[in-house]
């Protein structure tokens, strides 16, 4: 689903993996609570977005890209290193550079930003798994996997949610044949009437948004 993502699983794996689940009545219901505790109805009548992604590793910054992005339109305009690139988010992704590879950094970064809010998407295909640890504490567990959608449809997904409230706590990300890794939410941004999780321990990266501004 998430190019960064699975670029960011080069800098260390664990051995864990995850046994797939058939999707259930049980992971829609669970999939649509998550959308409302995160705000979906908030998200309805949101226009514009603008972030930084950032990846930091041993406290050296590696990737940062700013993102305005028009949501009722769908263009998005991406700037890595001083070089800002437009896209239609919602078109076909591109084949030819520039376009090609800032489409691939609004999937992968957008993702990051807005991971609950999307998992009622088309094509994704959910699985309740009940209360699982996360981080020695029992969570909620929502396994995603996806259908011939994003960029790399093989992947798997297990969300973990605080119980109660659902307040997104972090993920583990397991690519087609790969091992598994895992992402704890460290902190949360509030923006536009809504709480982000922005800022990740993903092990050796840090993974984190800034400037964030919803209107």
């Amino acid at each position: 689903m998430n190019s960064f993502l699975r670029l960011a699983l080069l800098a260390g794996l664990s051995c864990a993996s995850h046994v797939f689940v058939r999707a259930d009545a049980a992971g829609d219901a669970l999939g649509r609570s998550v959308v409302e505790a995160a705000g979906s109805a908030r998200w309805s009548e949101v226009r514009r977005v603008a972030f930084t992604f950032n990846v930091e590793v041993g406290g050296e910054l590696k990737v940062s890209a700013r993102h305005e992005w028009d949501v009722a339109s769908g263009r998005d305009v991406v700037t890595v290193s001083g070089v800002s690139t437009a896209i239609d988010v919602r078109a076909a992704a591109p084949a030819a550079e520039p376009e090609k590879s800032a489409y691939a950094r609004w999937v992968n970064d957008a993702y990051w930003l807005l991971m609950p809010l999307k998992v009622m998407d088309p094509g994704v295909t959910r699985a309740d798994l009940g209360a699982k640890d996360f981080q020695g504490k029992p969570h909620r567990a929502l396994q995603l996997t996806f259908a011939g959608v994003g960029l790399t449809p093989g992947d798997t997904y297990v969300l973990y949610f605080e119980p109660g409230l659902l307040r997104f706590a972090g993920f583990d990300h397991q690519a087609a044949g790969a091992a598994t890794r895992t992402a704890v939410r460290q902190g949360e941004t509030a923006a536009g009437g809504m709480n982000f999780a922005t800022d990740f321990n993903f092990g050796v990266p840090r993974i984190f948004i800034t400037d964030l501004r919803v209107e």
